[in-house]
């Protein structure tokens, strides 16, 4: 005996769209724009080196920014500088 069953989905509540809040992860200060942060920073390591696969995402907003921005600025080469900073974050 072959018994076919047939399934019926039912939606008992809508879909409802997400909402998120974001803080800063150098502060820890509510970023408030509209449900996005401001600045996303992503870091990703790839083969060749000691931490190969790890992925980094932080939330900032343009004051906490300005801290990695320095220290990348920093830490340049002067050739460096002058490709990536021209004219920007003076």
């Amino acid at each position: 005996m072959i018994v076919h069953s047939s399934y019926m989905k039912k939606v008992l509540k809508p879909h409802e769209e997400e909402t998120s809040i974001y803080y800063s992860d150098f502060s820890g200060k509510l970023l408030d724009h509209n449900f996005k942060p401001p600045v996303k920073v992503k870091i990703e390591f790839n083969y060749g080196s000691e931490y190969d696969g790890f992925k980094m995402k932080l939330h900032l907003d343009d004051e906490d920014s300005k801290k990695l921005l320095n220290f990348i600025k920093e830490n340049l080469t002067e050739e460096s500088k002058q490709e990536i900073f021209y004219g920007k974050f003076e």
